[in-house]
């Protein structure tokens, strides 16, 4: 997903966001909980990051923007730092 395509998902969500942001380096850092975010927030975090994937089903709708490239979406090595970005639609 470009970055362009990941701000526009995220605008069509309006002001403020969830998103919750790991160290995958840290094996202690487990989980992470959500943080309510602006949209300027996240347009910053997604600009940042080398890697985005857009994650969705009936149940779940987010944003996973990694801030080291990933090769393999599938396979994803702990280098660097996720932030999940829920979205509403």
């Amino acid at each position: 997903m470009t970055t362009e395509e990941a701000i526009e998902y995220s605008k069509k969500n309006g002001g403020k966001l969830l998103v919750a942001v790991s160290n995958l380096e840290d094996e202690n850092n487990i989980s992470s909980k959500f943080i309510s975010r602006d949209i300027y927030e996240c347009e910053r975090i997604i600009n940042e990051a080398e890697t985005i994937a857009r994650v969705y089903d009936d149940f779940v709708n987010q944003l996973r923007c990694y801030t080291k490239k990933q090769i393999d979406i599938m396979n994803i090595h702990p280098y660097g730092k996720l932030s999940t970005i829920l979205l509403k639609e």
